[in-house]
């Protein structure tokens, strides 16, 4: 019983002591240097039309992304008639006889290129119109089914347009 006094004092020491913990302050030692980076920002893209945002029924959601789908269609389009005409500007170069002679198997290497770009484009068509297929027979009559679609095929065309950019920087 004699020592039941000490236990009052020791929780008092106990409790000051953790409040001194917590009022003081931390010292920061900086070691490294810190860099302030731009926030990236990622360009807008063509297709990304400003009916995206004012879109509230399914009528204008759906009409606003087949908009969005047809400029993506243009791009690509575009993309890849400027690819073609890259090879086709290539190949005339063959011609060239110094050129055949440094370079006597470039000529077929690039007509074979030009026909697997073109097997490529066909490819990805008949990849799109199975996908759009299998979007309407999944959704059936529902209202948001050309969104869905539009959207879909709009993901797979963007991804398009960035492998044609990739093939348009490596090859040319």
């Amino acid at each position: 019983m004699k020592m039941t006094w000490i236990i009052p004092i020791i929780i008092f020491i106990q409790c000051t002591h953790e409040i001194e913990e917590m009022q003081q302050p931390q010292n920061v030692y900086l070691t490294d240097t810190i860099y302030i980076e731009k926030e990236f920002v990622p360009e807008k893209m063509p297709w990304e039309l400003e009916c995206i945002d004012s879109a509230w029924t399914n009528l204008d959601m759906n009409v606003c992304s087949l908009e969005c789908l047809e400029v993506a269609d243009s791009v690509l389009e575009e993309k890849y008639n400027d690819i073609l005409k890259s090879y086709e500007e290539k190949l005339l170069k063959t011609k060239d006889q110094d050129y055949v002679e440094i370079y006597p198997d470039h000529t077929e290497s690039l007509k074979k290129q030009k026909q697997d770009f073109k097997k490529l484009s066909r490819k990805f068509k008949e990849l799109r119109t199975t996908l759009e297929a299998l979007i309407n027979n999944a959704m059936g009559d529902a209202r948001l089914t050309h969104l869905y679609r539009n959207s879909y095929i709009l993901g797979i065309v963007e991804n398009q347009i960035e492998l044609y950019d990739n093939l348009e920087r490596e090859i040319f």
